[in-house]
């Protein structure tokens, strides 16, 4: 599953959906036109998913991304992650929001900030609870 920045400020999360980035504006193309027009062609990061493989923790590498928003270089208007085998027949991979009824399944997002470059562990036992095929 790749990363994807994504370039339009008018995307709004409660709202987007096939179609639509908003109620009022489509994405270019069905699920987001990751061409250079609703999101960067060329991805941030890359995780493989193995079948059978949930619950686990995955983390995608945005580093160099982050850093060109901090420094301005870029507006962050979020990532898209994109499953580059989303049209294969018997795939299901999947996310809760982070309105879903039950908080267990939420979204996780962890941010790790050092002056320096270091090596982080995740516990991943803390994501027992975590959505059908993968948790973040």
């Amino acid at each position: 599953m790749q990363a994807h920045e994504l370039l339009l400020i008018n995307f709004a999360e409660n709202e987007a959906n096939r179609d639509s980035r908003t109620i009022d504006l489509e994405w270019y193309l069905p699920y987001a036109a990751i061409d250079g027009r609703d999101a960067k062609a060329q991805y941030e990061s890359t995780v493989l998913f193995q079948a059978g493989e949930y619950p686990v923790w995955k983390s995608w590498e945005l580093t160099t991304l982050t850093q060109k928003w901090v420094g301005n270089s870029t507006t962050n208007f979020g990532v898209i992650l994109w499953a580059t085998n989303e049209d294969t027949d018997g795939m299901n991979l999947w996310f809760r929001r982070s309105e879903y009824s039950d908080s267990n399944y939420w979204p996780r997002l962890e941010v790790v900030w050092s002056q320096t470059p270091q090596t982080v562990y995740f516990n991943e036992s803390r994501f027992v609870n975590c959505a059908v095929m993968a948790c973040i």
